[in-house]
């Protein structure tokens, strides 16, 4: 070969390995691409095992569920009796029991924000402790439970529920909530509510209503006083909370 052959040679040889080089770089070969798309892959699929392993990723995840179905099954034509579930909202309490506290506020205080909501058929009643034993909605349902998972977080959702709530039993049963230890409710707070209370003719026949008015006797206060000798509301009540 000529030295100028030589050279042409030379110059298309440098030429093709670069144009290796470059589609290698921009396209890498397939083994290369199966390791580079494999390897995010294997990371998403080493979290969900870690998540799946975490007892408190589980316990959202079992709430969430259990909520779910929970809907749904109240949903159901033909629905559920009050009985049927009066029993299944005292087994899922008790199922909950078991989750760690904070947990149990922290996915309660979401349920609640999703603002679902179904009447369960049952009366506002109260049980032993000060629980209660039938919940007139699932949100009070949730309002109870919290209570016993996390009073400070209890107190929390409640003080902000209570500025809102159309609710006479919901009312009352976030006032209980910010009477228990740790809630670090101040006496003129409390005063506020009770007023806010006494100001809802509409919430005369509800049974939470009729409960909450023991707040007067929790404060026992002359304003509180005041505020019931005041009360053009039903007599029958008024004289049992004075």
């Amino acid at each position: 070969m000529t030295p100028a052959g030589k050279r042409a040679a030379s110059a298309l040889l440098v030429a093709t390995a670069g144009g290796v080089l470059w589609w290698s770089l921009a396209h890498p070969s397939a083994p290369v691409s199966t390791q580079a798309s494999q390897a995010p892959a294997r990371h998403a699929s080493a979290s969900r095992q870690d998540d799946s392993r975490d007892p408190d990723a589980i316990a959202r995840r079992r709430m969430s569920d259990d909520w779910g179905r929970l809907l749904e099954w109240l949903r159901a034509v033909p629905p559920p009796s009050p009985e049927e579930i009066r029993i299944r909202l005292v087994q899922l309490r008790k199922d909950w029991s078991g989750i760690d506290p904070l947990v149990r506020a922290e996915m309660i205080a979401r349920l609640l924000d999703s603002g679902e909501d179904l009447p369960t058929g049952l009366e506002f009643r109260v049980g032993v402790h000060g629980l209660l034993a039938e919940w007139s909605t699932l949100r009070v349902f949730l309002l109870d439970v919290l209570a016993t998972a996390d009073p400070e977080a209890a107190a929390a959702t409640a003080s902000k529920l209570l500025d809102t709530s159309p609710s006479a039993d919901e009312y009352a049963i976030a006032l209980r909530s910010l009477t228990r230890p740790g809630s670090e409710v101040s006496p003129d707070e409390l005063q506020s509510r009770f007023g806010t209370l006494l100001a809802k003719p509409e919430w005369q026949s509800s049974r939470g209503f009729a409960e909450a008015l023991d707040l007067a006797r929790y404060l026992g206060t002359p304003e509180t006083a005041r505020q019931l000798a005041a009360w053009n509301g039903n007599p029958s009540l008024k004289a049992l909370a004075l």
